[in-house]
């Protein structure tokens, strides 16, 4: 069923290495998430159109019929069981780098029942994710997430063996940080850059709308074909404008691209604690608007916000991260939907649907929709302008026509351009004559020289917002389809370069103290009777600590290395009482990332929840020896036997008690022991308590 030998060999460098640490921004069941809650900002008509185009493809493959087609539900879950449309955006990029690639995971054949076990996999993890958060606190959902991280990753790396490889190898998940947007958009024509996520949406985005305008004019078989390739081209627009809302991949600069170790580091770090970002176009600054004033106001969404990253998105749908990502996610809907079918925008176009609502229910749906594709479509939004700028700028009906009316038009001028070509989503090589650059125009600039261009019309609404002879033109692919949505982009408040962060691991040394009862029992043979004891032990020593390597196991150590004293109460015919020296080397993480591999096969067997989900806190691999010399004893050699340790119970903890600042509690564990005593000449089983703290250098 797996590729075996390049399974377990990736999934050994993936738990060493922390698979969070890849080019991956939002994890699976995010971006999932968030294409399903854009849908919520459409208008009915867009759904409609999108639905169609999805029916059509769900005809010849395994997509959901239904546009949406929840990916989160609570009743038992079906390895069989149909591709929703918003996961397709999660497929993208993560899981396949071309449009066939993808389609090969949607196809009825054997290709395509990977992709239904990726997506069983991670609704799995995402319904117990959940289930754990309604009944836990929020010291416990941090710890939840980075289970949902590590055991996620374990997962999708075990049903699809190039996972990590694909995130590795290339930057194109990241922003271009400290670089102009209006220069990283430049390259994409001027050299067809793609090696971020700019540049990816705008080629994606761009193609997928051509090829939907293209299809209406084909015949059967070749619309059909189109309208496909044009979904799927979408999805993986949404998934790079989806992953440009994720903290750490909002900060990565260009040194920190060509440097893996610091790109992890601050990647991770800023995913789990967050980043302060901004519209680009913002037009506010942000301590204005934290001050309250009233100018800097603006109706909708707050231009600055809170954002996370992957595995941290908000837990509710109204947290800042997932309405920014999943209205900017609408923007590219919308216009999807207009190129696909354009009635829609017609119908709304009739001067009856807008103005006042009319007391009918029809009337007043009709008046929400026109309100809602204006603010996906306004090219000129009112948090973009200065308040002078917004008074002069007046939301009329005829305004509002006017906004539509130029969408439609630059659809039409897209179609009749030259083809965008398909491109890899997982390339960091340029892709020559991408796109035209009159096609791309400047996205970012809201005056324009009209001269300069075939002009379809001017918005003279907005042209009091420019001196002369500038304006604002509307009708061309830059102004009315790529500006209304690389306008809400965001970018980071702090300067680029002024954001470090730290080891995802917590890698380093640590010195440790370690306190244990083992309850033994010894016997060799019918001359020596079997015997109990108790030996209350104290052991302290070095260790190179991995604090985050894997999911549920705070404070493991690659390698420990310890010294110490065990006072033994023995019973028995001839009660003993005396001390030994211990040493002892340990090697938890090693047997805990073979168990989270064993954890990993399981998943895509056992419903999907794998062997952790039910034993999380069992370990059955040995990870240590000690050795014992007995110190009371008048006989000689002093070493009195070893033991090495078996399968153990690790038992919880709060999770407050468990940082890597200042001394950090290590987890209470019942550990099994076996081994031999008395030299060797009586065998040793026993069961011992032991925690401990430790301390990073």
């Amino acid at each position: 069923m797996f590729r075996s030998a390049g399974w377990i060999g990736g999934a050994v460098a993936g738990v060493l290495v922390g698979l969070s640490s890849t080019a991956n921004a939002w994890y699976f069941p995010e971006h999932v998430v968030l294409a399903e809650e854009g849908l919520a900002w459409l208008p009915e008509g867009a759904k409609g159109a999108l639905g169609e185009a999805v029916r059509d493809v769900a005809a010849s493959s395994l997509v959901c019929e239904r546009l949406d087609e929840p990916f989160h539900v609570t009743t038992s879950l079906k390895r069989d069981a149909c591709i929703p449309y918003a996961t397709l955006a999660a497929l993208a990029g993560d899981h396949a780098s071309t449009v066939g690639e993808l389609w090969s995971l949607v196809r009825r054949d054997e290709a395509g029942e990977t992709g239904q076990r990726l997506q069983f996999g991670a609704r799995t993890q995402w319904r117990d994710f959940l289930r754990k958060l309604r009944h836990g606190d929020d010291a416990a959902a941090l710890s939840d997430r980075t289970d949902l991280v590590r055991d996620l990753d374990i997962y999708l790396l075990g049903v699809d063996g190039d996972y990590v490889a694909r995130a590795k190898q290339n930057i194109t998940h990241f922003q271009a940080a400290g670089e102009p947007l209006t220069r990283v958009a430049e390259d994409v024509a001027r050299r067809g850059r793609v090696d971020n996520a700019l540049g990816q949406f705008i080629g994606h985005h761009l193609r997928s709308l051509q090829l939907a305008t293209r299809a209406r004019e084909a015949p059967g078989g070749a619309r059909e074909a189109l309208r496909r390739d044009a979904l799927l081209e979408h999805a993986y627009a949404l998934h790079f404008l989806q992953d440009a809302f994720a903290a750490g991949h909002a900060v990565i600069t260009a040194q920190q691209r060509r440097a893996p170790e610091d790109r992890i580091g601050t990647h991770d770090h800023f995913n789990r604690i967050g980043v302060s970002v901004t519209r680009v176009l913002n037009a506010a600054p942000c301590p204005l608007l934290r001050a309250g004033v009233d100018d800097a106001r603006t109706p909708g969404l707050p231009p600055c916000w809170e954002t996370t990253g992957d595995g941290f998105l908000g837990t509710s749908p109204a947290s800042q991260d997932r309405l920014h990502a999943a209205e900017a996610t609408a923007r590219a809907q919308v216009q999807l939907a207009m190129a696909l079918d354009p009635r829609w925008v017609e119908q709304l176009l009739e001067p009856a649907a807008c103005g006042q609502p009319a007391p009918t229910r029809g009337a007043r749906a009709a008046a929400r929709d026109v309100d809602l594709a204006m603010s996906l479509l306004d090219p000129t939004p009112a948090w973009s302008l200065g308040p002078a700028q917004r008074r002069m700028l007046s939301p009329t009906c005829e305004r509002v026509r006017h906004v539509l009316r130029s969408a439609l038009a630059a659809l039409s001028r897209l179609r009749e351009r030259r083809g965008v070509p398909a491109f890899s989503g997982n390339t960091n090589e340029d892709v020559p004559r991408l796109v035209e650059p009159d096609a791309l125009g400047r996205p970012f600039a809201l005056c324009t020289r009209p001269a300069a261009r075939a002009d379809p019309g001017i918005d003279w609404f907005a042209s009091v917002l420019c001196s002369d002879p500038e304006r604002v033109v509307l009708g061309a692919p830059d102004t009315s389809l790529l500006r209304p949505i690389l306008a809400v982009w965001p970018v980071p408040q702090a300067e680029a370069g002024s954001l470090e962060g730290e080891d995802p691991i917590a890698r380093g040394f640590s010195y440790q103290v370690w306190l244990s009862a083992p309850l033994a029992l010894r016997g060799a043979s019918d001359e020596q009777p079997t015997q109990v004891s108790w030996n209350p032990s104290f052991l302290m020593g070095i260790s190179y600590r991995w604090q985050y390597v894997l999911s549920g196991r705070p404070n493991a150590a690659l390698f420990e290395a310890n010294v110490g004293l065990q006072t033994t109460v023995r019973s028995g015919g001839r009660s003993h009482f005396g001390s030994s020296a211990l040493t002892e080397l340990r090697t938890p993480v090693l047997s805990m990332m073979f168990w989270a591999m064993a954890n990993g096969v399981t998943r895509a067997f056992d419903g999907g929840r794998g062997l952790a989900d039910t034993a999380d806190v069992i370990e059955l691999m040995p990870c240590g020896a000690r050795f014992y010399f007995d110190l009371t004893s008048s006989d000689r050699p002093f070493f009195d036997g070893f033991d090495v340790e078996g399968p153990a119970l690790l038992l919880p903890l709060e999770r407050d008690l468990l940082g890597t600042q200042g001394v950090s509690r290590m987890p209470l564990e019942i550990r099994s022991r076996f081994g031999c005593a008395q030299r060797c000449q009586a065998f040793s089983v026993s069961l011992e308590l032991a925690t401990g703290v430790s301390r990073l250098f």
